[in-house]
């Protein structure tokens, strides 16, 4: 099973991140079963869950200290000639190791993006969203996060902006 390569993981590793396929497609909130795994992922040891597959962006948990991301959207995916929703999500996360070999949060960076730079077709040239259609993604991302609110949440330097500009 997944929880025990994840905790064999965390026995041979200072950092686990842990990539999963999961949920449902178009759907933007995450499904009770992708909120059971992702927290026995982390109850396992992995320090940042990364969620992939339904195609449009969902919340983001912060369970024990550690994120949930539960889905990045199509990210940077060229497999749909023209996807419905193209909007996505980068999820950065910095970690920084303490002297007595400790894994401390060093902040995250939500960038919100397209996975085409043209509206009505995919021309597979992902950018970066700012402004009105940034907010629009963070704004999606926040409606289905639990215990996680990009006001309260460590930013790295240099973040992308959490709003419009």
């Amino acid at each position: 099973a997944i929880t025990a390569a994840v905790a064999e993981a965390r026995r041979n590793s200072d950092l686990v991140i842990v990539s999963v396929h999961w949920g449902e497609e178009m759907n933007y909130r995450a499904s009770d079963a992708q909120k059971a795994l992702g927290r026995a992922i982390v109850d396992a040891g992995a320090d940042l869950v990364l969620g992939t597959h339904p195609h449009v962006v969902q919340g983001i948990e912060l369970y024990h200290g550690k994120y949930i991301v539960y889905s990045l959207g199509n990210f940077c995916f060229g497999g749909n000639s023209n996807p419905s929703d193209k909007r996505c999500l980068v999820f950065q996360q910095a970690f920084s190791f303490t002297t007595a070999g400790g894994l401390v949060d060093a902040g995250i960076n939500l960038i919100p993006a397209s996975v085409s730079s043209s509206s009505n077709r995919n021309d597979f040239q992902p950018m970066a969203l700012s402004g009105g259609k940034g907010a629009e993604v963070l704004e999606l991302v926040d409606r289905d996060s639990r215990g996680f609110s990009m006001a309260e949440t460590l930013r790295m330097p240099d973040s992308h902006p959490a709003g419009p500009d």
